[in-house]
């Protein structure tokens, strides 16, 4: 699995913003218990600022697309199956009229 930049940045930014507590805790100056509270209170920080800029990432980048470019793409991403799967279900009352053998279109 690949991470994307912007976990690679958020990660690196809670690994910097952790040496300051590994440091207290390395020179006594901490105990065990507070180091881990504040590595937790750091992480869920990290974890929430990484998460408030993807989705900054994301609004920036629906908004700087064409509203006409990628309608198909982004039908078929959000919903996992190719567009002429939405065609086959449309029709499929027609052919399961066709196999039991009702009237279909006038005809018969």
């Amino acid at each position: 699995m690949r991470t994307g930049p912007l976990r690679r940045v958020a990660g690196t930014i809670g690994l910097l913003a952790l040496a300051p507590t590994a440091w207290l805790l390395a020179s006594g100056q901490l105990t065990v218990v507070e180091a881990a509270w504040r590595a937790a209170i750091t992480l869920l920080l990290v974890m929430l600022l990484g998460r408030v800029a993807g989705w900054f990432v994301e609004a920036l980048a629906l908004s700087v697309q064409p509203p006409g470019d990628g309608a198909a793409e982004a039908s078929t991403a959000s919903g996992g199956t190719p567009p002429t799967a939405g065609r086959r279900r449309e029709d499929e009352p027609v052919w399961h009229a066709a196999a039991a053998g009702d009237d279909v279109d006038g005809e018969g």
